[in-house]
């Protein structure tokens, strides 16, 4: 638990995410570290976002491994870019094939979660419309409801 509701995000951070989900902002305020037993699957924190936790992972490491393997294409670049202008990562799986789930945070979906996979990072399929409704979903995942989601992957 965090001891203070006051989230502050490094400036350039700030900057690039000006506006997350009411929801995603109050978890923030309240969780200072989720992590697995195995610390195969984890939500991204305040201390990830301004670069000051003990994580190896970055809080844009999926964004860093694509572009990476753009290998300098510049167009490739700008896309990879643009997407994650436009998506907040929020949650690591790493136990298997790399996985994550993001909020849109622009346009007419804003607000619903996504994730994607390694294969192609910046190809996402939705999960659910809200933070509030995956994490109803991700709760009953935890105790084995999966449903007909994909969250299996983030337990």
């Amino acid at each position: 638990m965090r001891d203070s509701d006051d989230v502050r995000l490094d400036e350039s951070f700030s900057r690039r995410y000006p506006q997350i989900p009411e929801g995603y902002v109050k978890f923030l305020q309240k969780v200072a570290s989720c992590v697995n037993p195995a610390e195969t699957v984890w939500f991204l924190c305040v201390d990830d976002y301004n670069g000051t936790s003990t994580s190896e992972w970055a809080w844009n490491e999926m964004e860093k491994i694509d572009l990476e393997g753009a290998q300098g294409d510049e167009q490739a670049t700008a896309e990879i870019v643009e997407f994650w202008n436009h998506h907040l990562p929020f949650m690591y799986s790493v136990g298997g094939d790399y996985a994550y789930l993001a909020l849109r945070v622009t346009g007419d979906s804003y607000g619903s979660v996504v994730d994607g996979y390694d294969i192609d990072l910046t190809t996402a399929s939705a999960v659910a419309p809200t933070f509030e409704e995956f994490v109803r979903l991700h709760s009953a995942a935890l105790k084995g409801d999966f449903g007909d989601t994909v969250l299996g992957d983030y337990v």
